[in-house]
Formats: C-alpha cells, structure tokens, sequence
C-alpha cells in the first residue's frame, strides 16, 4: 500500500461516507458482492493499468488470494449477465498514512484499490451507482472514510471521485 501514496503517478482522494447517499438501480444491470465463482470474468475486464502487465496466470493468483483474504468486490453485471464493472474495498490502517490530513486518522477507513467501468458502458451513471453502492455497503460494516488512489492518466475516474464528493 505504500507504493500508492508514494508514488507520484498517483491522486489521493478522501471523502467522509455518513451513509445518506442512495444507491439505486440502474434499469439493464445489477451491482452485487463478488466472488470466487467471478474469478474469470474480472480477470478477463481488467484493465492493463491495473494489471500492470502481469502474465494471466500470476493475475489470477493475485485476484484469488483478495478472494482468500476476503478483500470485499463488488460488481455490475449488464442483464445479459457481462461483467462491466468491479470495485475492490480493502480497510486501511489510516495510521501508516503519513500524509493524511490528522483530521481524517481516526476514523475507520478503506481504500477504493480499483473501480473500473468498461468503456462501452460508461455514461449510464454506474460508476457512481457502483461508488454508492459500496459506501453504503460500507458504511454498514462501520466504516466512516473513503481513500481513493487515482492513476493521474485515468481522467474520467478522477472526475468522477470529484463529482461524487472526494477532496484531493
């Protein structure tokens, strides 16, 4: 996790979660928790960026031990049942976080590692819907922070986060 909040290839964005955002469905997909039996269909979305270039194999290792770990996935499936989105929330300890506003460290926190939308299905609002989603499904299970490390290149994410209440 170090890597992220070093490394200047990337935007650290917070955002305070109270629970009151709604979540609704958006007509022609369902968003649900993801898991293992979801393996192949994230592997095959996910975006280089994210990936790194790793060989399939050692991807689907790395996937399956977030699994294993019981990193928390969400997904969004078209009604066709194609995976088009994922969201991976892992807890942070906010301590180990040197250049977080002390405001912010102590309350319970998690990282948002990857959101992704497929491009052909961006502007249906589901990359939203999916952000909502989680934070109400988080902030179920007490958490009160959203951290979001953005790859500077991933414009359309980083607007998003924006518009959906993070700060830089």
């Amino acid at each position: 996790i170090r890597r992220l909040f070093y490394c200047k290839k990337w935007l650290f964005l917070v955002k305070n979660i109270c629970g009151s955002n709604t979540f609704e469905e958006v007509k022609g997909y369902q968003f649900s928790t993801a898991n293992e039996s979801d393996l192949d269909d994230i592997i095959a979305l996910y975006p280089y960026e994210f990936s790194w270039f790793l060989p399939k194999k050692i991807l689907k290792d790395r996937i399956k031990k977030r699994f294993e770990l019981k990193t928390k996935c969400l997904i969004c499936r078209a009604d066709n049942g194609q995976l088009v989105g994922f969201a991976w929330y892992a807890p942070v300890n906010t301590e180990r976080l040197p250049s977080l506003p002390e405001k912010y460290k102590s309350l319970k926190s998690y990282e948002v590692t990857n959101l992704y939308i497929s491009p052909l299905h961006r502007g249906k609002a589901l990359g939203k819907q999916l952000n909502n989603y989680s934070e109400h499904e988080m902030y179920k299970h007490g958490f009160k922070l959203s951290i979001a490390n953005v790859l500077y290149r991933r414009q359309a994410s980083i607007y998003l986060h924006l518009k959906l209440g993070y700060k830089v």
